[in-house]
C-alpha cells in the first residue's frame, strides 16, 4: 500500500501499541503518534517502539508536524478506546485536523457507532469502521505484540456512503498489518460477535463466578482455558455489553434453549445423544484449529 505521512492513534493499549508495532514492520507510515491519558503508558509505548510520539493532548497530537517538509500528506487516525467513547473521540478528531482525514475505529461493537457517524463529519472527513479480532486478557501498551493480528480477521464495516478508496485503503492497510479483511455491515457485525466473542466472555465471567471459595482450589488447566478472558478489562466489556445489548440477548436465548436441550438429555438418560453433541462440538472446534 502507499506509505502514510502519518498514522494517528488515539488510545495506546494492547490494540494500539500492537497496531503500532505492525504499522512499523511493514513499513506502511512515515511516524506513528500516540495518545493516551496515561503518560506511564505512553512512556511503554515509546519503549516498546510501538509509536514515534506520544501526547496527552489530542489537539497537540493533531499538530504535531511529521511532514518534514516532505509532499506526502497522506495521514489514518485509528481510535483505539473503549467503544463507549469511540463517537466521541471520532468527532473531536475530526474537528481539529486541517485537512479532510480518513478515521478507522478497532471496536468490537459497530451498528450504534456506525450510525451515530453516517453524518457528514467536521472538514470533510471520512468514517468507515474496522474491528481487528484479536486481542488478549492482558492490557497497556507493554503488552502489544507485533504478530498481534498476523492471519487474524479485521472486519470494515462501511456504510452506503462510504468511498471505494477508503474501504480499499483500509483493506490493504490491515492485511499490511497481517490481517485477513472481510467487508460486513454493522448489524451483520454485532449478531455475528455477540456469539462468537461477547457472549463468550460473559459466560467465562459466569461460570468463574460460580465456584465458592471453596471450589478455587480444585481448578485444572481445562477450566482455566475456558476462563481466560474473564480476566479482560471490565470497564471496556461494560461498554461492550451496554452497546450490543439486544444482539447478546439474542445469544443468550439461544444458549438458553441449548443448556435446556443438554440438560433434558441427562434427564432423560440419553447419553448417545450427549454423545453426538460432544462430536459435533468436537468436530467444529477440530475444524477452528485454535
Amino acid at each position: 500500500m502507499k506509505t502514510l505521512s502519518k498514522i494517528l492513534i488515539i488510545g495506546t493499549g494492547l490494540i494500539g501499541a500492537s497496531i503500532g508495532l505492525a504499522a512499523k514492520r511493514a513499513g506502511v507510515a512515515d511516524c506513528v503518534v500516540g495518545v493516551g491519558r496515561r503518560q506511564t503508558n505512553l512512556d511503554a509505548a515509546i519503549e516498546r517502539g510501538a509509536v514515534d510520539y506520544t501526547f496527552c493532548d489530542l489537539a497537540d497530537a493533531i499538530r504535531h508536524d511529521t511532514t518534514n517538509n516532505t509532499t506526502n500528506t497522506d495521514e489514518l487516525i485509528i481510535v483505539c478506546t473503549p467503544v463507549g467513547s469511540i463517537v466521541e473521540q471520532v468527532r473531536n478528531a475530526a474537528s481539529l485536523v486541517k485537512q479532510p482525514t480518513l478515521i478507522t475505529d478497532a471496536g468490537s461493537t459497530k451498528s450504534a457507532i456506525c450510525e451515530q457517524l453516517a453524518d457528514t463529519l467536521p472538514n470533510s472527513c471520512r468514517f468507515v469502521g474496522s474491528h481487528p479480532i484479536a486481542g488478549s486478557e492482558r492490557g497497556g501498551a507493554a503488552a502489544g505484540l507485533t504478530d498481534l493480528f498476523d492471519n487474524r480477521t479485521t472486519i470494515i464495516t462501511p456504510s452506503a456512503n462510504s468511498f471505494a478508496a477508503d474501504v480499499s485503503l483500509l483493506e490493504n492497510f490491515w492485511q499490511a498489518l497481517g490481517s485477513r479483511t472481510v467487508i460486513m455491515n454493522p448489524q451483520s457485525h454485532d449478531r455475528v460477535l455477540s456469539r462468537t466473542s461477547h457472549l463468550p466472555h460473559l459466560l467465562a465471567a459466569t461460570l468463574t463466578n460460580l465456584l465458592t471459595p471453596h471450589e478455587r482450589e480444585f481448578v485444572g488447566t481445562g477450566f482455566l482455558d475456558m476462563t481466560r478472558i474473564a480476566s479482560g478489562s471490565p470497564t471496556m466489556w461494560h461498554d461492550i455489553v451496554a452497546a450490543n445489548a439486544e444482539m447478546i440477548l439474542d445469544a443468550c436465548s439461544s444458549i438458553v434453549t441449548n443448556i435446556e436441550q443438554l440438560k433434558s438429555y441427562i434427564e432423560a438418560a440419553d447419553y448417545e445423544n450427549v454423545t453426538k453433541l460432544l462430536e459435533r462440538a468436537k468436530t467444529v472446534r477440530d475444524e477452528l484449529g485454535r
